[in-house]
């Protein structure tokens, strides 16, 4: 292989390895059960925001009516969620994995919660450009 050849495909691999680490987070490399419970956490907190701008979209969109019913039917929804999730960490209740179990649960759900609500953006339902933007990033969808 000529010289050139040989540093064209060493920067190549270069250029690579550096994008792949640059997409690599702390999540992706916690060995701790610490750190991961943190992750998760982090996780399940981001849907929850993702979730309160979309429900806050709903309302804009909707009759006054509809946006009260939404906001009684959510309190219900997060009881609900949050009391399952409680329900499901008791396989690993009083283990320390246990936090992370209940931050997993509660960003699978939200995530859910998410794909119901978000077509309530578009006309009639469905898919649209609105309803799209609260589709998870691949880098979000990972555990």
């Amino acid at each position: 292989m000529s010289p050139v050849r040989t540093l064209i495909v060493l920067a190549a691999i270069t250029a690579a390895s550096q994008s792949l680490l640059r997409a690599q987070t702390a999540c992706d490399t916690a060995i701790t059960q610490t750190d991961m419970n943190i992750c998760a956490k982090n996780r399940a907190d981001s849907f929850e925001r993702r979730l309160g701008r979309l429900i806050l979209e709903v309302t804009r969109t909707v009759d006054s009516s509809r946006a009260r019913a939404l906001s009684r039917v959510q309190v219900l929804w997060v009881r609900y969620r949050d009391a399952h999730c409680r329900w499901d960490s008791g396989a690993v209740e009083g283990g320390s994995m246990q936090p992370m179990w209940i931050a997993d649960c509660r960003a699978a759900l939200t995530e859910a919660r998410i794909a119901e609500l978000k077509h309530s953006l578009c006309e009639g339902g469905g898919d649209c450009a609105a309803s799209r933007r609260y589709d998870l990033a691949p880098a979000d969808s990972a555990p």
